[in-house]
């Protein structure tokens, strides 16, 4: 005799919950349907398997002694789902929220240094503000998101893992700071680009500026890195600007950096991901940030 494993589970998710309706939700059928499959299978193993009592269904003797037997299968289905989804879950893509600016500049590496730690990672980048990516984290429509200096965030738990210096950049032959190495406060009344809300830079440069006590001349404020770099190499101002941002330019000599002797601004790098969310590809990712460095910037 062949067993119809369909209606075994009916019967099976029937006992379980004690309800036609209850199994019928489980199974997304009618309580007909349910019905239908019961009264099969006690026709095809000639046996009464359920009995009604007091408007619960309760089991035969016989349908006791089935009832233990399908537990054990279909606990077993139950491990083999579970294991299956989890390797469903650590092919899966690992979403990374992430400003276009250190996707542009910092993800190449870090990509390359996932490729070389963690082959089975497969990353894809959602592009957006600071703002947006850590939304989306908590929404769970990302795994993770990079963050330029966090503070604490609710929900989350957050992983430095690179620390990046801001460069003073200049004109060439500014008219605004003459010489190459210049005092903190040499900036008071210099007239200053500063960029976008909710990329990490602004917090880390208003906070220098506060720890210095600088009031530097805002000509412009909310605006892209790209578009500070052209007013910067016409001369319109001064604004600090991420490493690894202006290689090119100063290379080709549009931009030039000056050393200030107290030190510039840092901002720290991190990438957050939800606590308790329990992934062994997010937790490869994370822990591998331990050993990224970014190639070093060459300024010279």
């Amino acid at each position: 005799m062949q067993i119809n494993l369909n209606q075994l589970r009916c019967f099976y998710t029937v006992a379980r919950h004690g309800s036609m309706q209850a199994a019928a939700e489980k199974l997304f059928v009618s309580p007909s349907a349910v019905t239908m499959q019961l009264k099969k299978l006690e026709e095809a193993l000639e046996m009464r398997l359920l009995i009604r009592q007091r408007g619960r269904i309760g089991l035969s003797q016989q349908g006791q002694e089935l009832y233990t037997h399908a537990a054990k299968i279909f606990e077993l289905v139950e491990n083999l789902e579970s294991i299956l989804t989890k390797q469903a879950d650590s092919k899966a893509d690992i979403r990374v929220g992430i400003h276009h600016v250190p996707a542009q500049y910092v993800m190449p590496a870090l990509l390359a240094h996932w490729r070389r730690t963690c082959p089975t990672l497969r990353i894809r980048l959602i592009l957006g503000t600071q703002a947006e990516s850590l939304r989306r984290l908590r929404q769970g429509e990302t795994d993770l998101a990079f963050v330029a200096e966090a503070g604490a965030v609710p929900e989350c738990r957050i992983v430095p893992f690179f620390r990046e210096e801001l460069s003073l950049v200049a004109a060439p032959s500014s008219m605004h700071i003459r010489g190459s190495c210049i005092s903190v406060k040499q900036l008071n009344g210099i007239p200053f680009f500063l960029q976008q809300q909710g990329t990490g830079l602004l917090s880390a440069i208003t906070a220098y500026f506060d720890r210095y006590g600088i009031r530097p001349q805002v000509l412009m404020q909310d605006i892209s890195g790209d578009i500070i770099k052209q007013f910067v190499a016409r001369d319109e101002g001064l604004a600090f600007l991420a490493g690894y941002t202006i290689q090119r330019e100063v290379a080709d000599g549009v931009l030039r950096v000056v050393d200030i002797a107290e030190g510039g601004p840092g901002m720290q790098l991190n990438m957050l991901a939800l606590a308790g969310v329990q992934n062994p590809q997010i937790e490869l990712a994370l822990s591998s940030l331990a050993s990224f460095s970014l190639p070093p910037v060459s300024l010279g």
